[in-house]
């Protein structure tokens, strides 16, 4: 089906915001933000939400110019569950989103979910409004800073950003998206491990608030030493995101960086920003003209609720995340279209016999009156007669058709489905295998056992020199970065009865 639908045309007074992380909801309309202890399902309101990075399968791959844009989707689908193994139990979102790419090739981000995921993150949502419009990928919402002219589209900018579950950096490069990368430190996460490094015990409430208003010096209890250490671990992960986004882009320097959290600024993450980044940050708070009854409201919450409101149900410029999409109007669908065809059709086989059949009542009318006449007219009463019962079977036999009809359309209406399930749930073989098998066979190193359950591979390697195992796995680690959660091998060791060593290699795929 066409994705433009033409709910666009559907009259939209306001935008239901529904944070599934925080459990706040908002209603947005005329510039104005309010607080709602709790959003239903309404005809004339937008309901949207954003899904966290960490939530969400991000990555980015290479189309050649030379397809078309009619073809663009079913090629992405097919690279993706190509390159990045998707796995193929589980059925996917997948949207995607052009990069600025100055290559032969055009380059594209890639979003992916598993729709078991969405039922679980968003389930309870969607059993109390019936529909969600949008769903948003977090590192998107920032792009209404640039169509709102808040943010000049020129240059590298990043964004930061700190919640409760979950930490992400985004880059944009004139005012598009570039890239993002979720990294494990969330707030939740810098208290547990500010818990573990001071060895106490602090109220998680008591925390948020000193971190809010004292930022990384500490105070109100909070020891700005603990704070230190963890924040510079902080800041070298962020380093080495963006020394592997200036490699991957071809970035030569960043012009600007934003960092936020939930709460808002983060005192003292400007003086980190300059030392670790080499440049000093800015806070992420902007002003976006739009009038909020909530003081502490969340900037994310502002920007979801402004690109709800730009966008159309039919946008296909919308990367939109959503599985829980209202339906069309009962006269665009499918089954609406046919039932309306159904009855156009008895409409029509019906009122050329019923035309007859009532014609056979005046004639009975017109016999009675006329019995008396001569035998011409009951030759004449005889010619009607056996008109009416012909109409009257030419009346069963469509009557019989249609029946006919019906039982074709289903049985054919039944076929095109199961060749449009096999389409739509063909799950494609990954290459992963053979990568690998490759990246061996170029290092020198032999597989004596090969194993693979979810996505956990285990390797049992063999080679004539210990270093080419140790080369291999530091090559390894280089080209799979984006691909390998996690890569281990514990010891390499000679084995006592040949000149070979062994090791068992074990790796994590994301």
């Amino acid at each position: 089906m066409n994705k433009k639908d033409n709910l666009s045309k559907i009259s939209f007074d306001s935008v239901a915001i529904a944070n599934v992380y925080t459990k706040k909801n908002f209603i947005y309309k005329n510039d104005k933000i309010d607080l709602s202890s709790k959003i239903s399902f309404s005809k004339s309101q937008v309901i949207a939400s954003y899904i966290n990075t960490k939530d969400t399968i991000i990555s980015s791959v290479f189309i050649n110019r030379s397809i078309e844009d009619e073809d663009l989707k079913d090629v992405l689908e097919l690279k993706v569950y190509e390159e990045l193994g998707l796995d193929e139990s589980e059925e996917y979102i997948i949207e995607h989103k052009e990069i600025e790419s100055s290559t032969d090739e055009r380059q594209f981000a890639i979003f992916a979910v598993k729709t078991s995921a969405l039922q679980l993150i968003f389930g309870d949502l969607k059993g109390s409004v019936n529909y969600i419009d949008f769903i948003f990928p977090f590192s998107l919402l920032y792009s209404i800073l640039y169509e709102r002219e808040i943010l000049k589209s020129i240059g590298i900018d990043v964004f930061v950003y700190f919640q409760k579950d979950d930490a992400s950096m985004s880059i944009y490069k004139n005012g598009k998206f570039l890239y993002t990368k979720s990294f494990d430190y969330s707030l939740s996460r810098i208290y547990d491990k500010y818990c573990q490094a001071t060895s106490t015990v602090v109220d998680e409430t008591q925390f948020y608030t000193a971190l809010q208003t004292s930022g990384i010096i500490g105070g109100n209890g909070i020891s700005g030493d603990g704070l230190s250490k963890i924040f510079s671990e902080i800041f070298m992960s962020l380093n080495d995101i963006v020394i592997y986004t200036k490699r991957a882009f071809n970035i030569d320097k960043i012009d600007n960086i934003y960092i936020g959290s939930s709460f808002g600024p983060i005192h003292g993450s400007k003086e980190y920003s300059g030392t670790y980044l080499g440049k000093r940050s800015e806070d992420l708070n902007f002003a976006f003209g739009v009038t909020a009854n909530d003081l502490n409201m969340d900037q994310l919450d502002i920007m979801l609720a402004l690109n709800a409101s730009r966008k159309t149900l039919d946008d296909d410029s919308s990367t939109n995340l959503t599985i829980f999409k209202r339906p069309l109007p009962f006269a665009q669908r499918t089954g609406g279209k046919f039932i309306m065809a159904v009855g156009v059709a008895l409409a029509l086989a019906l009122a050329y016999p019923l035309y007859f059949l009532i014609s056979s009542y005046a004639n009975d009318i017109a016999i009675y009156k006329y019995q008396g006449e001569t035998g011409d007219l009951a030759v004449e009463v005889t010619k009607y007669k056996s008109l009416i019962a012909s109409k009257t079977a030419e009346f069963n036999k469509l009557t019989s058709d249609s029946a006919s009809i019906m039982k074709s359309y289903n049985e054919k209406h039944e076929t095109l489905n199961s060749i449009y399930d096999k389409k739509v749930n063909y799950l494609m073989k990954a290459k992963t295998f053979s990568k690998f098998a490759q990246d061996l066979q170029s290092k020198g190193v032999s597989v004596s056992e090969f194993a693979n359950i979810d996505n956990n591979f285990s390797l049992s390697l063999v080679s004539k020199d210990d270093k080419k195992i140790t080369d291999l796995i530091e090559y390894m680690s280089s080209k799979y970065f984006d691909n390998i959660k996690n890569i281990d091998i514990k010891v390499i060791e000679k084995d006592q009865n040949s000149s070979y060593y062994n090791g068992i290699l074990k790796m994590e795929l994301k």
